[in-house]
């Protein structure tokens, strides 16, 4: 009986300071979470002042595209000398700045544009030709009065070409923007080393009209029925390259509409853009 009843008690004093145990436990465990500070991942970098390197996040890309005009002559010399280095033409660009301040050299046009890695983006710098395309032939009018002629010699020196015909009528329209356009697709490299660039810079400038009438193409067709057309000259480049930060890129050369004794070098430089 007394073996029975010292079971009994060694059994309920286990069942009784068990629980009391484990709660002691979940409680210092949940003390040492809330003591122990908890690790913020720092998402939103809002101050890169010490980031100089742009550890932890990705630069945005700043384009430059620039047209000088200089001599034929003087264009192939540095040609020459710099397209085998067409991918650093940095050297170039200083040569071309003493020229354009010795007045050898016109800086025709400057485009600049802020961009995304993995983000198209444009700029633009137009006016809207809107100019006929298509046109209706002329016809004969369908009540055609003939003029009444009182001298016969009259009637005998009038021809065909009195006849009066309906004027061409203008029966669809083209727009064309005239000026300057760059877009751009950069993709930055993980190392911040190297940008892929693929872009289509584009210079439109719009030239003479030019006149149709019913004999012949003519310079001017003032008080002759016809059918203007407008000309364009544009200068445009599209390519895909690989460009280093902070160099200058030779991407063409072009011949002006206006004097074919120059040529026209379009350079292209992208930097990485700080938020220092």
């Amino acid at each position: 009986m007394k073996l029975n009843l010292f079971c009994i008690v060694t059994i309920l004093l286990s069942v009784l300071t068990t629980p009391l145990t484990a709660q002691d436990k979940t409680v210092n465990s949940t003390a040492e979470k809330i003591s122990t500070p908890i690790k913020k991942k720092d998402v939103f970098i809002k101050n890169t002042q010490d980031k100089t390197d742009f550890e932890g996040i990705t630069p945005d890309i700043g384009i430059l595209v620039e047209y000088i005009s200089l001599d034929h002559q003087t264009a192939n010399e540095l040609l020459r000398k710099f397209t085998p280095k067409a991918a650093d033409v940095t050297e170039l660009r200083d040569e071309l700045e003493q020229m354009i301040d010795n007045k050898k050299a016109d800086l025709l046009e400057t485009i600049w544009l802020w961009g995304r890695s993995g983000q198209r983006a444009k700029t633009e710098s137009v006016r809207e030709a809107i100019y006929a395309t298509e046109y209706t032939s002329p016809e004969m009018p369908k009540n055609f009065d003939p003029p009444v002629i009182s001298d016969p010699e009259e009637n005998e020196t009038s021809s065909n070409s009195d006849i009066q015909l309906t004027s061409a009528m203008p029966t669809a329209w083209e727009i064309r923007n005239v000026g300057t356009t760059l877009e751009f697709d950069p993709v930055l490299s993980s190392d911040h080393k190297l940008i892929s660039i693929s872009l289509a810079p584009e210079i439109v400038t719009q030239l003479e009209d030019r006149y149709f009438t019913r004999e012949d193409f003519e310079k001017t067709a003032y008080g002759v029925e016809h059918i203007s057309m407008p000309t364009f000259y544009a200068i445009k480049d599209t390519v895909q390259i690989e460009a280093t930060p902070g160099k200058y890129n030779l991407l063409g050369i072009h011949t002006p509409s206006d004097d074919t004794s120059k040529r026209i070098l379009v350079l292209l430089r992208a930097d990485l853009i700080s938020f220092e």
